[in-house]
């Protein structure tokens, strides 16, 4: 029997509903890998409320991404409703207000990971509270392809091997959503706050590129930008070298015309190779060699290599 503990830990706080029957047939599994988990879930009937209040007790901002393999879902945030059937992905953000209602059995795969480390790969801030790539559409159909393929594979993922596939995950799920073109009402600040990132990301390989520089840009001081940021959990150098790093991991993909670590670490700034390693490996939990050597593309822009199992 799976108890609520376990449901905590795979989804967060949540008020559950569910029944001793469907609690005895529900099947979890929980794997951590660094600050991402992930789990695997086959349930039946079951309804989840979360609100301000279980946001408080998640202890950070959290997104969780939501495949189906099996079965349908109905969720609501904010009141508003959304039916997921076979396929569909699910992006949703621990604020705000959330329902779902399982009236069957259902196949799930589940990642919870820190928004900001999905915000790196947006460049932007998550622009919905719960959002949904369909799929059969074909971009939804690769997203949950390779969902499956990561739910077969699960057991035999180290915490390097996973946290690789997750980081691919979450490139390829964010190039997803900016195609889809979401929008939402901006407030005047959030406006600015959009502007600006979109200016760090077209000056990221200026190596004048600082917050004095922005501030200048935008006609605020260093302090108001400072705020700003604080405000989205971040600061101004942290969000610059976390955007560097990713831009630098899409590099060391290149099999064509490859640069080597070091030419890439000066392509970002970062004072030299040494540097570029330690912080690439502190963000992504692998070397920059490594991270080549599993994710590296071929002329035709296939994965030469799969994460591989560490010895």
């Amino acid at each position: 029997m799976t108890n609520l503990a376990s449901f905590c830990e795979a989804f967060l706080n949540w008020d559950l509903n569910i029944s001793p029957e469907a609690a005895k047939d529900t099947r979890l599994e929980c794997r951590y890998y660094g600050d991402v988990r992930i789990s695997s879930l086959e349930g039946g009937i079951c309804r989840g409320v979360r609100s301000e209040f279980h946001n408080a007790l998640d202890g950070g901002e959290y997104t969780g991404l939501v495949t189906l393999m099996r079965g349908n879902m109905l969720v609501s945030t904010e009141g508003i409703e959304m039916e997921l059937s076979e396929g569909d992905t699910l992006i949703w953000s621990n604020r705000g207000n959330h329902e779902f209602y399982v009236s069957d059995w259902v196949q799930q795969l589940i990642i919870i990971v820190p928004t900001s480390r999905f915000q790196t790969y947006m460049a932007r801030p998550l622009p919905f509270k719960q959002w949904a790539l369909q799929g059969r559409t074909p971009v939804g159909g690769l997203i949950s392809g390779f969902m499956r393929a990561l739910s077969q594979n699960i057991e035999l993922l180290d915490r390097r091997s996973g946290e690789t596939a997750v980081d691919m995950f979450l490139a390829m799920l964010s190039k997803a959503i900016k195609g889809t073109h979401v929008n939402v009402e901006a407030t005047p600040r959030t406006a600015r706050y959009d502007r600006i990132l979109s200016f760090i990301e077209d000056h990221l390989a200026n190596a004048k590129l600082t917050p004095a520089f922005i501030a200048r840009a935008h006609n605020i001081s260093t302090r108001y930008l400072n705020f700003l940021f604080h405000q989205h959990g971040q600061t101004v150098v942290g969000w610059i070298r976390e955007r560097r790093l990713v831009h630098g991991a899409e590099d060391l993909q290149e099999s064509q015309d490859a640069l080597s670590i070091t030419e890439i670490a000066h392509k970002w700034h970062f004072s030299d190779g040494a540097h570029f390693t330690r912080s690439f490996k502190t963000k992504f939990g692998v070397t920059p060699s490594a991270w080549r050597r599993d994710n590296q593309l071929t002329k035709d822009g296939v994965q030469s290599n799969a994460p591989r199992r560490r010895n």
